[in-house]
């Protein structure tokens, strides 16, 4: 099982950037850079921070990946 995720999408509607995520939340750029290209899956506190940022929930970031 995999997660999708339209953090970057939502990010740049938001008109943040990853630099701007990074300070509004204490996570470093580098891992929301790695979070956005899916190389790490967050740990529920971070996708928290990052919804929070972003003034949306969880599940409208992050979702399951189905599998055909």
């Amino acid at each position: 099982m995999e997660i999708d995720n339209k953090l970057g999408y939502l990010r740049e509607k938001a008109g943040m950037s990853q630099t701007g995520l990074s300070k509004k939340t204490g996570i470093s750029k580098h891992a929301i850079s790695e979070i956005e290209l899916c190389k790490r899956e967050p740990k529920l506190k971070t996708a928290l921070l990052i919804a929070a940022a972003l003034k949306c929930k969880v599940e409208d970031i992050f979702s399951i990946r189905k599998n055909p």
